[in-house]
């Protein structure tokens, strides 16, 4: 690689600076992965309104800017083992991430994942030599350098996990609903009719943009509703509502925001937050006016949502960020993508621990054999989905 060295350091999420955070920033933007989780304005939040456990960084420097960041949160002794292990699903990145792929400069990605593993490899890492690197993406850029680069550093790899989640790609003259049957279309639309004869106007989706207002907004709406009473995201104080609040501002402010609203009639029944990160975007959270339950709110909102994204100017896809485990709510959606969750031994007598384990898979298996696969096997990716309710 050409420029100045090329460092690795691991710090704590209390001792990320504010030139840190905008280093990190930038790498988000640049990352071989894109997505919102591992973003400073998503994450260090957690660290005021949530607390308790530890989540350090391993960061990987090179001329003055950050090529990548894997958070890896520590653990006493994996099951039926001695060894100390660390994973990057954190009790909250567990409870509302869907995709964990560190972030890797794109710009030499191949040196800077060797750098990455030559440090986790070495006997003067302060990591633990077992490692969980889970909620993988099983395609992409990441996926295919990633394999050589655990191989070159001799990483003993074990798959411990891999389902498939709803996904759609964007295009155009992309539908969203082609792939369900005549009978449940016709549904679908005999439920918006029924709302726009309720609420005496045509249903029209709009994007309010992620200003405070439209938050507001949507926190209002949800307070109202089961979400609002369960996890405090409404307008009741709790730290999930505070963490909520900064990181939306924080994200809104730089542009990674958007609040879609369904109306019809001057009301409002479905409304979802929806973050971007490159060319994808992520379902954060949704909800809806339950008073009109009966015609199925959510459903109309969600399959029109998908489809005002996978429409829109420089999207290249959108997950919606689903639970495998909610079968109905994920048929909604055309397509799907492969989630891996990996163990890695990184080096002394890990690699001899895991050798002896039985692992699920390879590590190398096809994407393209494994899609509908594991959807039990999910560890902790975020439940967006609203519970199917009149005929949904």
């Amino acid at each position: 690689m050409n420029g100045s060295p090329t460092e690795v350091r691991v710090l704590s999420l209390d001792e990320v600076k504010d030139t840190d955070v905008e280093r990190w920033a930038d790498l988000a933007t640049r990352t071989l992965e894109p997505h919102p989780f591992l973003h400073p304005d998503f994450l260090l939040p957690s660290r005021r309104w949530f607390g308790g456990e530890r989540t350090d960084l391993v960061v990987v420097e090179r001329d003055g800017r950050w090529r990548a960041v894997l958070p890896l949160t520590p653990r006493e002794r994996f099951p039926g083992t001695p060894l100390r292990w660390a994973t990057t699903a954190s009790r909250f990145l567990d409870a509302r991430a869907p995709l964990l792929a560190p972030f890797v400069d794109a710009e030499d990605a191949p040196g800077t994942l060797d750098a990455l593993f030559r440090h986790l490899s070495s006997r003067t890492a302060s990591t633990p030599p077992l490692l969980e690197l889970t909620q993988l993406p099983d395609d992409g850029a990441l996926h295919d350098l990633l394999g050589p680069a655990l191989a070159r550093r001799h990483v003993v790899v074990q798959e411990r996990s891999r389902y498939s989640r709803a996904y759609a790609l964007a295009g155009p003259d992309r539908t969203v609903d082609g792939h369900l049957s005549s009978g449940r279309r016709k549904q679908v639309r005999r439920f918006a009719r029924r709302l726009e004869e309720e609420l005496g106007g045509a249903l029209e989706l709009v994007d309010l943009g992620g200003s405070s207002d439209a938050v507001d907004a949507f926190r209002e709406l949800r307070s109202r509703g089961w979400k609002g009473r369960q996890d405090g995201a409404g307008t009741v104080p709790s730290d999930g509502s505070a963490w909520f609040s900064e990181a939306t501002g924080a994200l809104g402010r730089r542009g990674m925001l958007r609040v879609l609203a369904l109306r019809a009639g001057g009301t409002t029944v479905f409304m979802s937050v929806v973050l971007q990160a490159g060319d994808v975007c992520f379902g954060l959270t949704d909800t809806y006016d339950e008073s009109f339950a009966a015609s199925s709110p959510g459903v109309i909102g969600r399959l029109r949502e998908a489809h005002h994204l996978v429409t829109s100017p420089g999207v290249r896809a959108f997950d919606p960020c689903l639970h495998p485990r909610y079968a109905q709510a994920t048929a909604l959606y055309p397509d799907r993508r492969v989630s891996v969750g990996l163990l890695l031994a990184t080096r002394g007598t890990a690699r001899h621990v895991l050798r002896a384990r039985p692992a699920l898979s390879a590590v190398r298996r096809s994407t393209r054999t494994a899609v509908g696969e594991g959807r039990a096997a999910l560890r902790g990716a975020t439940t967006r989905v609203l519970p199917d309710r009149g005929g949904s």
